[in-house]
């Protein structure tokens, strides 16, 4: 195992967890689900899919590195680098696509995949340099903790943008319906 392999792998994880993840709330509707999983089809409940995917997989991750021994000093920073590049890099993507031709699943999909394939690649590349992002390394845990707040504090209290409506169900963030 390398860190080729690594990244190939962390690809088909995360693909694989956002499929489980997509719909997790509607089955198990309680607070809990409600901080981690999407409550709406809203592009920004999406957003919580991304950050939860990338987490799982980056566990699996780091079981592997530890039991293949692979060698790298930036493996906190890509998992930062991995959150924040994918969410913002498919909502620039997406964001134009999709006032431009609405909803459709097939770009939603392809698009998703494609930045998932970026952002593993240039994560890939923040594993093998040799330069020790300490910042992010020191600081990974605060600045996962602050996305998920902000992820749960926008759920309640969604702001009244194209992004947090949910034009399937009606609905803006866990409870307001428009």
């Amino acid at each position: 195992m390398n860190l080729k392999k690594l990244k190939l792998i962390s690809i088909i994880l995360v693909i694989m967890f956002s499929l489980l993840t997509h719909s997790i709330y509607d089955k198990f509707s309680n607070i809990f689900t409600s901080f981690l999983f999407p409550v709406n089809e809203s592009i920004w409940e999406h957003m919580k899919m991304i950050y939860v995917s990338y987490i799982l997989s980056s566990i699996i991750e780091y079981i592997l590195i530890k039991k293949f021994k692979l060698q790298t000093k930036n493996f906190k920073s890509s998992i930062v680098f991995n959150v924040v590049f994918n969410i913002c890099f498919y909502l620039i993507i997406y964001i134009p696509i999709y006032k431009l031709i609405g909803h459709n699943s097939f770009i939603t999909i392809s698009t998703y995949f494609i930045s998932i394939i970026i952002t593993e690649l240039i994560s890939y590349k923040i594993l093998i340099n040799n330069k020790e992002y300490k910042f992010l390394n020191k600081n990974m845990y605060v600045i996962l903790l602050i996305i998920l707040l902000i992820f749960i504090y926008l759920t309640y209290y969604p702001i009244k943008s194209d992004i947090f409506i949910d034009n399937v169900n009606k609905k803006i963030g866990i409870n307001n319906y428009y």
